[in-house]
């Protein structure tokens, strides 16, 4: 492209940024931004000073989340927030070729598309053509099909250039059968996840067979394109139905041939093999495949990235592979390692109180002496005790283990009293939420933790009283069962074996 040309261009982009004026461009998170009372809510949220809509109305206005002052700055702090998206440096370390290419993308295809809106064509097709091979490259294919569609309509209507135009129109229409196999597959997707969440055990066989109908149109499709959210999501779904099913080595098949697709093109994100590694890993787990397992899990860490959520949430499988395998000592190691972090602060809510409750159960081991050099200054028993955090997902399946090692502190304490009352709570909680399948486990170990009671205590009586209950669990093993893995953070045999050791001490502990 000669120089004259590009001149041209350049004096385009000038004239719109000159006629609309760039006043102020007020982003978010910069240490040298002007001390607002927007950038204050925002270091104030960042930090957790502030959780709730009514502290930060208290804080700012001595007033409710209804003030109208309020609103307004929670409106202008999400405005704000809106902006400071556009400048995210994605050329940071923590982000991958596939991600990069992603997110600068998505924010040349706004400027493209601003310029394109005030006039500036030239700039706003060379980008448009720049960030076709790009997206051509890495399969994005919906920003593919879009931008073909702009560039034949451009080329063909305004520019009367055929060569580009009859260019165009092949691209968008090869990649339009793409992107309708994907959207296909994200149909089908959905549908799935939508049948499966809840589903009752008499439901499964005809779910069953209408997502494998649906994998049956999905296979060919994903075979011929080798698009990568195509593939994605039909692994999903056969693994999803193949897993419900019961069908595990079928499954962990698919999942073997997943991580195998996705490391065949080096342009594919690599976040789509960490998924099925821990897939792959959670039925290495049904079938008590421990070791596997464990080699498993120290390969998919290679393809997350240290503070990312993917990286908390393998040690956090690591970590329940320790507690089911008495590897306590490891698992006390990894929480120390997964709450120091200085991220973990920046997750999620739920994620931290979920190794909240982690750290109750490694504060349990290591006050029955599993565990050596366990470091609880911070942890108040008590509070613990008396307080049961308020989850954003599943509450009912979240809430047992909360329950469950509430009651081991307090026979662990001899605070026989408040585990009576607590119980009695419980024995009601478990009539009205422990009747499914997936909490089978649960309710037998509920139910052997009421018999204590019964037992007055005792701990010859209480072995006595739940060996029925006991045998039960070793029927069902954990493996067996299709409940989330987080509920039984210890298996219950083995936290079984720590209470009648509680009951058997002579005194509370000093």
């Amino acid at each position: 492209m000669n120089t004259p040309y590009i001149m041209k261009e350049i004096q385009e982009l000038i004239h719109v940024v000159n006629k609309n004026k760039v006043k102020n461009i007020e982003v978010i998170g910069n240490p040298a931004a002007k001390k607002t009372l927007v950038q204050e809510f925002y270091e104030k949220l960042s930090d957790g000073s502030l959780r709730s809509d009514a502290e930060a109305a208290e804080y700012f206005y001595q007033s409710t989340p209804k003030d109208r002052k309020y609103k307004d700055l929670k409106r202008k702090l999400i405005e704000r927030l809106h902006t400071t998206a556009l400048f995210i440096d994605v050329n940071q370390a923590r982000y991958e070729d596939a991600s990069k290419a992603y997110y600068t993308c998505w924010k040349d295809i706004a400027a493209a598309k601003v310029l394109e809106g005030k006039g500036a064509q030239l700039s706003a097709y060379r980008a448009m053509e720049k960030i076709l091979s790009k997206a051509i490259r890495f399969g994005f294919n919906d920003i593919v099909i879009d931008l073909a569609k702009s560039l034949r309509l451009y080329y063909g209507s305004q520019q009367f250039d055929q060569k580009k135009f009859h260019h165009f129109d092949q691209v968008y229409k090869s990649f339009r059968a793409i992107y309708e196999a994907e959207a296909l597959a994200e149909e089908y997707y959905s549908r799935c996840q939508l049948t499966y969440y809840g589903i009752k055990a008499k439901d499964l066989p005809a779910a069953y067979a209408q997502t494998m109908q649906q994998v049956e149109i999905l296979a060919p499709l994903a075979e011929k394109y080798k698009s990568y959210r195509l593939n994605l999501l039909y692994f999903l779904i056969h693994h999803t139905a193949l897993f419900y099913h019961g069908a595990y080595q079928a499954a962990i098949n698919i999942c073997e041939q997943a991580i195998s697709f996705f490391k065949s093109n080096p342009d594919f994100p690599s976040a789509a093999q960490g998924i099925f590694m821990r897939k792959l890993f959670l039925l290495y787990w049904q079938e008590g495949a421990y070791q596997k397992g464990e080699a498993l899990l120290k390969e998919a860490v290679k393809y997350t990235r240290e503070g990312d959520m993917s990286w908390f949430s393998n040690h956090g499988r690591f970590f329940l592979l320790c507690l089911h395998t008495q590897q306590y000592q490891r698992a006390y190691e990894i929480i120390v390692m997964i709450m120091n972090h200085p991220r973990f602060k920046s997750t999620p809510e739920w994620a931290q109180q979920r190794w909240a409750v982690y750290r109750a159960y490694i504060i349990y081991l290591g006050e029955m002496g599993k565990i050596e050099k366990v470091v609880s200054k911070k942890f108040r028993i008590q509070r613990f005790v008396n307080n049961v955090p308020e989850f954003s997902r599943d509450k009912r399946t979240q809430n047992i283990p909360i329950l469950i090692i509430q009651i081991l502190f307090l026979l662990f304490y001899k605070r026989y009293n408040e585990m009576i009352d607590r119980l009695e709570a419980i024995d009601k909680y478990c009539s009205r939420y422990l009747k499914k399948d997936d909490t089978f486990r649960s309710n037998c170990f509920i139910k052997m933790l009421l018999k204590i009671v019964e037992a007055d205590f005792h701990p010859l009586a209480a072995k006595r009283k739940t060996a029925a209950l006991r045998k039960k669990l070793e029927e069902v093993p954990f493996e067996a069962t299709k409940q989330v893995l987080e509920i039984e953070i210890i298996p219950y045999e083995d936290l079984w074996d720590l209470a009648l050791e509680s009951l058997n001490r002579k005194g509370p502990p000093k």
